[in-house]
């Protein structure tokens, strides 16, 4: 009976798992080193923040970094592969008028990078 009765309050006071995506922008790369604030539509990236980012072909990435990502220096990514991360808070660029994290990307050829911020407990 005492085991069924803490299961039930544990139940009770247990907070319930919040997930939520927000998009934050493409990075569109045309086989060259191309960055949150370099690309066409640039994007701010909150310092700290916990992204996941998806490309549509084969990638190298990399953050906080101020260094080219290169296929030596970045984490390889298969297309549509989804990959999830965190930014730090030291190396920054400017995006949209604002000091931001900064997310590398460069592809064997053309890619397109979707990022995604993550606010969530799951």
């Amino acid at each position: 009976m005492m085991k069924k009765l803490l299961l039930c309050a544990a139940m009770l006071l247990a907070i319930p798992a919040v997930g939520q995506e927000i998009v934050l922008g493409s990075i569109v790369s045309a086989a060259g080193d191309t960055t949150n604030a370099t690309t066409a539509t640039p994007f701010f990236v909150q310092p700290s923040a916990f992204i996941s980012i998806q490309c549509n072909a084969v990638a190298y990435v990399i953050t906080d970094d101020l260094v080219a990502v290169t296929s030596t220096r970045g984490v390889k990514l298969a297309a549509n592969q989804l990959f999830q991360t965190k930014v730090g808070t030291q190396a920054r660029v400017t995006a949209v008028a604002k000091s931001s994290a900064v997310i590398r990307v460069v592809g064997d050829a053309a890619v397109t990078c979707k990022v995604w911020a993550r606010k969530g407990n799951e």
